[in-house]
């Protein structure tokens, strides 16, 4: 759908941008309005109350991040990973590489995931995009033939995120190479215990 058509996606853009470039308390409906060159009015219209944004925001990042995660799986391709883990590590490499690209999406992130901490309403989306990511991966590692898929999809994401939140507060430039170094070291130990 053309952006331009799409007012709600636009606001969503735009509360998107903000969130990530001035946080939490610069949310408001006149500015994701200005941000996105709508009237106003439009944000309550598409978007609702100051709560209801706040969700929809944190589902357009989770949205987001999976376009990201996809586009990065097609370009490698399951079928690189048949039967062996010996590629993950690249892929994985790869994947950092794509969400370090929007360091702004990332502050976006993280401070909406850490708002539903606060809020039990945000809490089962929050949970939703962990478990997409776990899930998402536990996919890639059951096609590499990994002996216990689960686990090592739960150690490969929160690695992932701690070492890209590092670059966040950092501003590391190796992250791709840590990311892949670290996740050849879970692949192996989860190898090696089970």
């Amino acid at each position: 759908m053309n952006r331009v058509a799409d007012p709600r996606g636009r606001l969503l853009d735009a509360a998107l941008s903000i969130v990530g470039s001035e946080g939490l308390r610069a949310l408001t409906h006149r500015r994701i309005e200005d941000e996105a060159g709508l009237a106003r009015g439009s944000t309550r219209y598409h978007l609702g109350t100051n709560d209801q944004i706040i969700a929809a925001t944190l589902e357009h990042a989770v949205l987001r991040d999976s376009r990201v995660n996809e586009a990065v799986l097609a370009k490698v391709g399951f079928e690189a990973l048949a039967g062996s883990t010996k590629s993950f590590p690249e892929l994985i490499a790869a994947l950092v590489s794509a969400f370090l690209e929007n360091p702004g999406a990332l502050r976006a992130r993280y401070e909406l995931l850490l708002e539903a901490t606060r809020r039990p309403s945000l809490e089962a989306e929050a949970q939703r995009w962990r478990a997409q990511f776990v899930s998402t991966s536990e996919l890639a590692l059951t096609a590499a033939g990994q002996a216990d898929p689960h686990t090592a999809a739960v150690l490969l994401v929160a690695c992932i995120d701690g070492l890209v939140f590092d670059t966040l507060i950092t501003g590391r430039t190796n992250t791709p190479e840590l990311a892949e170094r670290a996740a050849a070291a879970i692949l192996r130990a989860s190898t090696v215990t089970t």
